[in-house]
């Protein structure tokens, strides 16, 4: 009997746990800058990521809100996708970094990245995509605090908005230099 209450008390609380869940799906796309193995320049670049707007930061420093300066970092529990020119990129782990009131030559950022990657199948374990989104001096309105964004508005990013693949830290690493033009979210 009680064996019952405990198992009816565990499935309460997942349930509980994933209707306060708020899985929010985005999408971008851009197109290659600088014209690499990967890609010719111009060609164009979509890809997808989600996280939960609700999640606790795995990782918090300086302050939350507020006028000062703060930043978080939390899990993207579905990876990160991007594809261009035919091949498929693909990180299943992956963070999104939120950075509030930086105060040098960016204020607020926003970065989703994954390591290690696979191109097309084949993995390369010091590999890493990404993307990036920074407002440039000035410019301290674009985020409100570190929690996670609902929406991103990638025209309020005004300082550096790229992204990039490459399949380790060497000079010669990189793969896929590109510029993002558009992020939707449901």
């Amino acid at each position: 009997m009680k064996l019952k209450a405990v198992f009816s008390s565990l499935i309460l609380s997942i349930g509980v746990s994933a209707a306060n869940a708020e899985l929010r799906e985005f999408r971008f796309y851009g197109y290659v800058d600088q014209a690499s193995p990967t890609a010719p320049k111009g060609a164009i670049v979509t890809g997808s990521f989600a996280y939960d707007t609700k999640a606790s930061p795995q990782l918090q420093f300086g302050q939350s809100s507020g006028p000062g300066y703060g930043g978080a970092s939390y899990p993207v529990p579905r990876g990160m996708t991007i594809r261009v020119n035919g091949s498929t990129i693909v990180s299943e782990r992956a963070n999104v970094d939120v950075v509030n009131n930086f105060g040098g030559n960016v204020e607020d950022s926003i970065s989703v990245y994954g390591q290690p990657m696979t191109i097309n199948g084949t993995t390369f374990e010091n590999g890493s995509l990404g993307i990036y989104l920074a407002s440039g001096p000035g410019r301290n309105q674009v985020l409100r605090d570190t929690s996670l964004p609902r929406s991103i508005n990638v025209q309020r990013y005004n300082g550096m908005n790229y992204g990039w693949v490459q399949v380790d830290g060497s000079p010669d690493g990189s793969i896929l230099s590109f510029v993002i033009l558009h992020v939707t979210g449901r």
